[in-house]
Formats: C-alpha cells, structure tokens, sequence
C-alpha cells in the first residue's frame, strides 16, 4: 500500500539511498530505490510537525466519533485530537470538556 498523500506548504528534501547513494525520487514514507532497490525511509520534519499542530490534515483522521452532552444528553459529532478540548453544545450552550 502506497502511503497517503500529505500537502504541505514545505518541499520535501530530496535524499539519496543509503545503500547506493543514488538519489531517490521525490516523496515520503517508504521509497524503493530505482537502482538497488533497497527500501529507504524518507520523513520530512517540518510536514511532522505540521501534521502534529494540526496545520496539515491528517488524511487517516477525518473520522468523527460520537459523544454526548451531559447536560441536555444530545449527541454531537467530533473529530478526535490529541488532548483535551472545550466545547459548548450546540443544544443548550453548555460548555464541557473531552479529552481524547
């Protein structure tokens, strides 16, 4: 399976294999050299970080989960982040917090 597509304002660098030193193609993840073929990781920091402040989406992530209010008890529909966030229901304009 090919890895996900991330845009990002940031070029990625371009790398050379490891093994051969021949210079691999553009992209991140998992790249195979076209001359050797050995399998060389390719991560790009400021794409990391990007994706970690949530500047850059993160295409596994568009799932929304399920909570509920405690108050008036309606269900509202969220994306998970890391960390805890405040809300207000839309409801009855209760404020509450979730941590994921």
């Amino acid at each position: 399976m090919a890895p996900p597509d991330v845009e990002s304002k940031y070029a990625p660098p371009l790398v050379e294999c490891v093994n051969c030193n021949h210079m691999l193609p553009q992209g991140l993840g998992e790249i195979e050299c076209e001359i050797c073929g050995a399998i060389c990781r390719v991560t790009h920091n400021p794409t990391v970080e990007a994706l970690k402040s949530e500047s850059v989406q993160c295409p596994h992530c568009l799932v929304k989960v399920e909570i509920e209010c405690p108050s008036c008890e309606s269900g509202l529909r969220i994306r998970p982040r890391p960390g805890k966030r405040e809300l207000t229901c839309p409801g009855c304009t209760n404020s509450f917090n979730v941590t994921f």
